[in-house]
């Protein structure tokens, strides 16, 4: 899996995965697992893609996940794409969080606004970054979010690691409020009480701030009393001029990774080298749980109820190698690893589809689901055709199954069966994938009707080609020189239409 975001659920002791898996499958995500906090056991997830293969919400690296007041999600990813989910997969709403490039009207006078959120189901999204240009707005960077259930606000956290930004505050349905500056990005943060806790990345501090977005303290997570005449407490600390060099220099592995409070008066701070700090909420030292192996970094983390801290493992922080779900009692002691590994946490969803199976009490996206999953653990290829029609048969117009059988008859070398099942996805839904394959097999046919109809496809769904990232077969020099005067290169070097 490339990313993943912990979410627990106290009054139903839910622990809920929302993750993306882009390098393992078509299906690049996003999903929403669902286990029992106290057994681990697998409960279900909820479908966050349409028959089509349109998701819900954006592939990219998963940022936060909670539950509103209502009971429905609010899913987050990077690129700021904040989306309502309600419990059966149905989107609530799809808006993108943006700001303008100058705090600054033309009349010179200070915006009275100067972050909005475009609501992308009314108004549509933007495609490329010309559209920005044009407007002078650009989209967010989301680093970290937080809510409050008992206030019903969410707390947006972007920008980069190193300099002071805004906090954005939103409510659950996603409507702007105000915002607050605060120190860092930052990496991470939590909110408990009417007190937000922000992870300072590279000082190696825990802010703490009102809601309303006035700053109390800093906790140094390192237990050296490093802010003390570093701050000054008559002015805002963001005004501050840090010296990085001086007190509050910080070594690489003590950088902070994750944060996440526990129970009623514990913060639970992950630092980059694997180690969890635990502190009291006064910021003092309570215990320390060292990673599982070396190499271990904690990239998110969550508690429920019980005081049981649930922490997802990666290799490190950009690359994200998964490394396993472990848990730890409220001694600090491991409760045992439960999901190991890169594919660990599919093995329950695999044994639970496996049963429902043979209890005849499967529908057409369980056989579909199973196959998926098949596909990521490399599994025999015969077995995987075998659900994907299966999956048809039940449910004729579920075109993402018809896609999956496609991609899959191609590996097993059933060309023509394999282009026919592709073609007919095709024209009920886009995937770059298909695409790649439809236009490798018209090339070696020297078509050039076929392979301009789906490089066409794949420019609308990608805004340019760069076949390279998909094929082992093709080049963009091949297409470029098949194509003719079709098509060029923009500034990225990749081949975009010529359209006059």
């Amino acid at each position: 899996m490339d990313s993943l975001h912990l979410h627990i659920d106290n009054e139903s002791h839910d622990l809920w995965v929302f993750f993306s898996d882009n390098g393992w499958s078509t299906i690049g995500g996003p999903f929403l697992y669902r286990f029992d906090s106290q057994s681990l056991k697998y409960k279900g997830d909820i479908r966050l893609f349409n028959d089509k293969g349109k998701p819900a919400t954006s592939y990219h690296e998963p940022v936060f996940a909670t539950r509103d007041q209502s009971g429905n999600f609010i899913l987050a990813t990077d690129l700021a794409y904040l989306i309502g989910v309600d419990s059966r997969g149905k989107c609530t709403y799809r808006k993108r969080l943006m700001r303008h490039d100058c705090r600054w009207t033309s009349r010179n006078m200070e915006r009275k606004k100067l972050y909005f959120i475009r609501d992308i189901k009314k108004h549509g999204d933007y495609r490329d970054r010309l559209d920005y240009r044009e407007k002078r707005i650009h989209s967010l960077n989301l680093m970290s979010m937080a809510y409050s259930v008992s206030r019903d606000l969410l707390f947006v956290g972007q920008g980069c690691h190193c300099c002071s930004n805004d906090i954005l505050v939103c409510n659950g349905q996603g409507e702007y409020l105000y915002h607050f500056r605060s120190p860092v990005g930052p990496e991470d943060m939590a909110a408990r009480d009417g007190l937000l806790y922000l992870a300072d990345y590279f000082h190696a501090l825990i802010h703490v701030f009102t809601y309303e977005g006035k700053w109390l303290r800093s906790l140094d997570v390192l237990l050296k009393n490093r802010i003390q005449g570093v701050i000054d407490p008559e002015i805002d600390m963001f005004q501050q001029k840090w010296n990085t060099d001086g007190l509050l220099h910080v070594e690489d592995e003590d950088q902070v990774a994750s944060l996440c409070v526990i129970g009623e008066d514990k913060l639970a701070v992950g630092l980059e080298k694997g180690l969890i700090r635990i502190l009291d909420k006064e910021g003092n030292h309570l215990f320390d749980i060292q990673p599982p192996k070396p190499g271990f970094y904690p990239k998110s983390m969550v508690a429920d109820a019980s005081e049981n801290l649930f922490v997802y493992y990666t290799g490190d922080r950009y690359f994200n190698k998964p490394r396993g779900l472990y848990r730890y009692g409220a001694n600090g002691k491991v409760k045992g690893p439960l999901f190991g590994g890169e594919l660990g946490i599919f093995k329950p969803a695999q044994k639970a589809l496996e049963k429902k199976i043979a209890e005849d009490r499967a529908d057409a996206c369980d056989y579909f689901n199973l196959a998926d999953i098949l596909i990521r653990r490399k599994k025999p290829l015969r077995e995987t055709i075998s659900l994907l029609e299966k999956s048809l048969e039940l449910k004729p117009d579920l075109w993402i199954a018809l896609a999956y059988l496609g991609l899959t008859l191609k590996e097993t070398g059933e060309t023509e069966r394999a282009v026919d099942c592709m073609e007919r996805a095709m024209e009920h839904m886009g995937c770059s994938n298909m695409a790649t394959a439809l236009m490798e097999y018209y090339y070696r046919k020297h078509d050039k009707e076929k392979v301009w109809q789906y490089f066409q496809r794949m420019e609308k769904a990608e805004d340019e080609v760069e076949i390279e990232f998909y094929s082992s077969e093709l080049t963009n020099a091949q297409l470029e020189e098949f194509l003719g005067l079709l098509v060029k290169r923009n500034k990225s070097d990749c081949l975009v239409s010529n359209n006059p």
